[in-house]
């Protein structure tokens, strides 16, 4: 559809731009359904759309909004989202993956959950599965069960930035992404954005289709233990607030083997308890997630042996 006329407002050289999107891209060419999804926002303000990434000039003219910024080596997520936020222009910097597609009112929702309340700092949508078949599901749930619901708006302690808008002034406060981190980095953001006092809002009204295509029990598993040994405790022992939990973990790290199991089987009955409005549905899935958790767990353990 990058042929047809794009519905994008361009942003006029005498306005304020009030908004801008920031895609870190490692696959350009899975990029343009996310970029299609852009070109027919609902918004009615000026918007411009970046992807950053290595090999990403490919997409340059495919679409009037959009501007690249190319990479000559590949980037970490943190990396690619500093930089596209270092060049926007935008006074709300709304985060996309290239693997996901927007909603036509995804703009429109972000903006005014921010424009609303000047309390909230960080802005979080509905993350659903482009896949029906089980074990894409699975993904979803055990990765992103956090914003598959409650249906209703409600503060999370942390976002995920497969759909994530945060105002510029504090992002510029906050020191953007830590670059450091090659997985969650998002959810280490909106924790920082907390402990200075704002909140961080989950709204299922917003809505993307993540498009991740894990859809066997290997690439699930490969996937789980990859956040695992990517993730480490980093974020857990920067945290001065943490729960109970997560200073168990902190501290017996040494012998973390022995909490693997208990901890895949305590974020299983989370996720049963936060998914139970998927009913029947959610059953089969839980036997799959906690293996999931164990992937992971396994994953933290071995990076904390390399240590």
């Amino acid at each position: 559809m990058s042929g047809s006329t794009p519905h994008a407002r361009l942003p006029s050289a005498h306005s304020g731009l009030e908004v801008s999107v920031i895609i870190p891209c490692g696959r350009p060419e899975r990029a343009i359904p996310t970029l299609e999804s852009l070109a027919h926002q609902t918004y009615t303000g000026a918007y411009e759309v970046f992807t950053v990434g290595q090999g990403v000039s490919a997409l340059d003219g495919r679409f009037p909004f959009l501007r690249t910024i190319d990479s000559p080596t590949p980037l970490n997520p943190a990396e690619a989202r500093n930089r596209g936020a270092r060049a926007a222009r935008g006074a709300f910097l709304l985060f996309i993956d290239d693997d996901c597609q927007a909603e036509p009112d995804w703009i429109e929702r972000n903006v005014a959950e921010l424009d609303a309340d000047p309390r909230v700092g960080a802005v979080g949508g509905r993350i659903n599965g482009a896949s029906g078949r089980f074990m894409a599901r699975c993904t979803d749930i055990g990765n992103f069960w956090l914003q598959l619901g409650p249906r209703r708006k409600v503060e999370m302690p942390s976002l995920f930035s497969a759909s994530l808008a945060i105002r510029r002034d504090l992002f510029e406060q906050l020191g953007g992404f830590d670059e450091r981190l090659a997985v969650r980095e998002d959810t280490d953001l909106v924790r920082r954005a907390r402990q200075i006092g704002h909140a961080s809002l989950y709204e299922p009204a917003i809505r993307i289709r993540h498009d991740h295509r894990r859809s066997t029990f290997g690439a699930f598993l490969r996937y789980q233990y990859a956040n695992g040994l990517g993730a480490g405790l980093t974020v857990e022992m920067n945290e001065p607030t943490a729960s109970r939990v997560t200073r168990l973990r902190v501290a017996c790290r040494r012998c973390y083997a022995l909490l693997i199991l208990p901890l895949a089987a305590g974020q299983t009955v989370q996720v049963g308890l936060g998914c139970r409005h998927l009913g029947l549905k959610l059953l089969p899935m839980l036997p799959v997630v906690f293996i999931g958790y164990i992937a992971f767990h396994v994953g933290v353990w071995r990076r904390l042996q390399c240590r």
